[in-house]
Formats: C-alpha cells, structure tokens, sequence
C-alpha cells in the first residue's frame, strides 16, 4: 500500500509537472481557459479554503478534475521545515494525518490525510528539488466529497 501511494504521489507531481511545463491548457489562442488549466499563482476554484498551505509557498499549478484537486507548491524553505508544519497542521480539525512515509531513496515524506467535517482525503507529498536549485516542492491530491463545489 505504502509503495503504491508514493507511486501515485510521484505520478501525481510528473503530471502537474508536464502540464505546467507545456504551458496549459492546449486552447487555441484568445480563447477562455478552462477553470481546469494550471496557473501559476492561482488555486483551482473551490480548493478548501481551510486546508492547511505552507506559509509563503508558491502556487506553481493547480488543476480540478472530476472532484479531485492537483496542487503543486515550491518553496525556498527546507524539507524539514515543511514537514514539522504539516506535521502540526494536519493534526489540527478537521484535518487528521492517518500515515506518514519516508522514502530513503529520494526522501520524500508523503502525509496521507482525512478531514472529519466532510468526505475529504487526499495526500501531501513534500520533496527537495536539486535540479531546482533546491526548492521544496509540496504536492497535494485532495477528493473532496462536495464534489467540487
């Protein structure tokens, strides 16, 4: 079970990787994006807004599909530091860590996550970049139950 949630965490972050760096949608020019396209900057709408973000993380991309939420945060901060806080945070209502997983061989950390107040869960997956100048990238995959909404 451990080694396929790290599997689908480093799926996850390749995926929102290859969107952002193919620059978006694919909608013809000029046209509305899709509220499905990765920005830079910006949370899909709807992201919970009492879900515990790393303090001065950047929003790298963001992406709903169906009634899950693709996140991907960087910071300039260390691996540890992220750890502690959502160590903290995901230990605060509604939100609730029910494992916790090292890897050795790239050491990445991945919280797995419930939320009491509604049908949420999801993972954290917290891991140095050394081809980024060792930015921490945070990557979150939250199913909300509400669908979205």
């Amino acid at each position: 079970m451990r080694a396929w949630s790290a599997g689908l965490s480093a799926a996850i972050l390749v995926l929102i990787g290859l969107i952002v760096a193919c620059g978006g949608s694919g909608e013809p020019a000029g046209t509305t994006p899709s509220p499905y396209t990765p920005e830079p900057g910006v949370l899909a709408e709807g992201f919970p807004d009492d879900f515990p973000v790393y303090p001065e993380a950047d929003v790298v991309g963001s992406r709903l599909v169906a009634d899950t939420y693709f996140v991907l945060w960087a910071t300039e901060d260390d691996v540890s530091s992220v750890v502690a806080f959502y160590e903290d945070a995901l230990a605060q209502e509604p939100w609730q860590a029910t494992e916790k997983t090292e890897s050795e061989t790239d050491g990445r950390v991945l919280f797995q996550f419930e939320s009491a107040d509604v049908a949420e869960a999801g993972t954290v997956a917290i891991v140095e970049r050394a081809d980024d100048g060792g930015r921490t990238e945070i990557s979150v995959r939250l199913l909300s139950g509400e669908g979205g909404e």
